[in-house]
């Protein structure tokens, strides 16, 4: 049984295993490319080929035992290879938008994530308490810095300044305001026979151009509504308020426009469309937001951080080995 198993630690050891890696690499890198294979899944072979690979030649190549820093290099090489699959398996990426004073419930606009990422996000409590622009002192570097409040696990609340540069942490999830933010005006939709309902849209993006400040819209009765966002001529811009937009000093009419109207509404106006009210009540802002999973960046950075030092302390020992034999040389001559 020992015998078996030393020969097919052997041949997990081999070069060809190595080469068949390559092989294999090459072929899921195709099929990324060509096929639309998930990069993940294209890789969990070869990398898998390649532990096993790696794990074998520890255990068989005396050469590795035998020689420390060169044991030390191995093992963090096939941690590396280890953690940077585990790392693909798990990681996620995701966007997000909220306008504000609006708490996050789970709805992502762009996702991707590996297959073994348990999806926790949908448990963070999360809000928007709105945003500021910052010019940074001599640059023309334009810094979006938003107000969050969140909740941790014992349900107290936090609140952080967070950018594109400056994430907040929640139950191991990384979130980042981004550089798209704009306008959501908010408004209420009622009928006769039912309620008032109170919702919001989010305009297009503020940098944008042309239609930049406009958004399609489906309403409760299936009509289509079409928004756009006009700021009065020559009028000031918004005033800041706490270090954030002020949108009740933007001085600025809503066009509502159907299939045959187009209609300017202001805040606090409302406009009859097919039975329905709709009222417009105020001006919010939106923000979007790129939340990131990756539990094994840190471990990445030591592995790769024991891998160099490794290879100093092996290289190192090699360069200063000849001065090390002629002191020992010298001893031994003046000893004589």
């Amino acid at each position: 049984m020992a015998y078996r198993i030393s020969i097919g630690l052997q041949r997990l050891a081999s070069p060809r295993l190595t080469a068949l890696f390559f092989v294999t690499s090459a072929i899921g890198a195709l099929a990324v490319a060509q096929y639309g294979v998930l990069a993940t899944t294209a890789m969990l072979l070869p990398f898998t080929l390649l532990i096993l690979n790696l794990l074998a030649a520890i255990v068989t190549l005396p050469r590795f035992r035998a020689d420390l820093p060169l044991l030390v290099f191995h093992l963090a090489l096939l941690a590396l290879v280890a953690l940077f699959l585990a790392a693909r398996l798990v990681y996620f990426k995701g966007g997000f938008i909220l306008s504000e004073n609006t708490a996050f419930e789970g709805e992502l606009q762009v996702e991707n994530s590996g297959p073994l990422h348990p999806r926790d996000y949908r448990n963070l409590r999360f809000r928007n308490e709105g945003f500021t622009d910052a010019l940074k002192q001599g640059e023309n570097d334009n810094r979006t810095y938003n107000r969050v409040r969140w909740w941790n696990a014992d349900g107290r609340p936090q609140v952080s300044v967070i950018g594109n540069d400056r994430p907040v942490i929640v139950d191991g999830y990384r979130i980042f305001a981004t550089g798209f933010s704009g306008y959501s005006p908010v408004f209420s939709w009622q009928t006769d026979a039912q309620p008032a309902v109170l919702g919001t849209i989010q305009l297009g993006n503020r940098e944008g151009t042309g239609f930049a400040h406009a958004a399609a819209w489906t309403a409760p009765n299936s009509q289509e509504l079409w928004f756009m966002l006009e700021r009065d001529e020559n009028a000031p811009a918004p005033a800041l308020l706490g270090g954030q937009i002020d949108t009740r000093t933007l001085a600025h009419s809503l066009i509502v426009r159907t299939d045959d109207q187009r209609i300017r509404i202001r805040p606090g106006e409302s406009l009859q469309l097919g039975g329905a009210t709709l009222t417009y009540h105020h001006l919010n802002t939106w923000m979007g937001y790129q939340i990131v999973y990756e539990p094994m960046t840190p471990w990445i950075i030591a592995t790769v951080a024991t891998g160099i030092l490794s290879l100093l302390w092996l290289y190192g020992r090699i360069l200063f080995r000849p001065l090390r034999q002629g002191k020992e040389l010298h001893h031994a001559s003046l000893a004589s």
